[in-house]
């Protein structure tokens, strides 16, 4: 339904699930992120996106953004500005993304 939506008002939308890991890039545990740093990392993620982008957390170490109205390189570049805040708060995980385009 929402693919549709996007090609019938000509607005693009991504899905972007961004993966907390280790130093290593393995994923991390399920109980492993602590409620503080969990929070830390909830606050970076509000203060990056725009007021339009939908973030929740979808597991212990994963999140969802649903972007709208948004191009790919844009998308990259916030990668790149989320990846370097969690680092500078939290320098022991580092951040995979995956990006959907719906």
């Amino acid at each position: 339904m929402m693919k549709r939506y996007a090609e019938a008002h000509g607005v693009l939308a991504f899905l972007m699930v961004i993966t907390l890991t280790d130093a290593e890039g393995y994923m991390l545990a399920q109980d492993s992120l602590k409620k503080g740093q969990a929070q830390k990392i909830g606050a970076v993620l509000r203060t990056r996106l725009r007021p339009t982008d939908v973030v929740c957390r979808y597991g212990g170490a994963q999140y969802l953004v649903l972007m709208t109205g948004t191009v790919e390189k844009m998308c990259d570049k916030l990668q790149d500005k989320i990846r370097i805040a969690i680092r500078v708060r939290e320098p022991q995980l580092d951040v995979r993304f995956d990006l959907i385009g719906l």
